[in-house]
């Protein structure tokens, strides 16, 4: 288990068109294992919101 370990979320829906559509839902980071089952995992939304860095990678791969 990687304690601390953070993913961002995307709920997969059909929107009105029958068209495979993605929401995203926020960042969450594993806080442990879940009491009532120790199978499963127990996360915690840390972040309804994520900052999104210009990459440059393509710059780089450019000279």
């Amino acid at each position: 288990m990687n304690v601390g370990r953070e993913r961002a979320v995307f709920a997969k829906y059909k929107n009105n068109l029958g068209s495979n559509s993605y929401r995203f839902v926020g960042v969450f980071k594993i806080s442990g294992v879940s009491p009532d089952n120790d199978e499963f995992l127990r996360y915690d939304r840390i972040s309804e919101r994520v900052r999104i860095i210009k990459s440059t990678v393509s710059k780089q791969l450019e000279s």
